[in-house]
């Protein structure tokens, strides 16, 4: 949880160099916000031409999603702290 902590600081203060208002939004609406970075492609998306409009879209052969399990894993601890509490989420008391 501190190292997702400590990542959301830094993805906070390079969204509020770029586009402040986009944080200010974020943090209006709830007092647990969280920023995280994460790639579900992996890659730069291709532009590609559709019909009259240009398209950006994967390259299958590229795919290599980054820390796009973080997210869900951070909503679940906010859910369902006793998962996570411990850093042995799933071990039995029997099993070291």
């Amino acid at each position: 949880m501190a190292i997702i902590e400590e990542n959301s600081g830094i993805v906070r203060a390079l969204l509020y160099q770029h586009c402040p208002a986009v944080v200010a939004n974020a943090e209006a609406l709830s007092s647990n916000v969280v920023f995280f970075a994460a790639s579900s492609f992996g890659h730069t998306p291709l532009k590609i031409k559709v019909g009259v409009e240009d398209a950006y879209v994967p390259d299958p052969a590229k795919l290599q999603p980054v820390f796009v399990e973080v997210p869900l894993l951070w909503i679940l601890s906010q859910i369902c702290p006793a998962l996570f509490a411990d850093g042995k989420a799933g071990m039995q008391k029997d099993n070291p």
